[in-house]
């Protein structure tokens, strides 16, 4: 899907105003973002996303962007991968 599905789908669940980590000041088109199968609460969640670990276990993945194209629609994602482990 060409747009911003994944914070369509923060806003879904009332997550509006969480957001993905930039992984470099400079490059707009790397996040990595977080998640955890542990039950949190919203406040956690939204720290966990933005790859912060709080002591709970998380994965860790790299979301791509590119430039979709279509008047209106700055960026889109290309592609989410798990990063390895330490």
């Amino acid at each position: 899907m060409v747009g911003y599905p994944f914070v369509e789908l923060l806003a879904a669940i009332g997550m509006q105003n969480a957001r993905p980590a930039r992984v470099e000041a400079r490059n707009k088109l790397t996040y990595r973002y977080g998640v955890s199968s542990a039950m949190l609460p919203t406040v956690f969640v939204r720290a966990v996303l933005g790859s912060e670990s709080l002591g709970f276990r998380i994965r860790l993945f790299r979301m791509r962007l590119g430039w979709s194209g279509q008047e209106g629609q700055a960026r889109c994602i290309i592609d989410a991968q798990e990063e390895p482990r330490p």
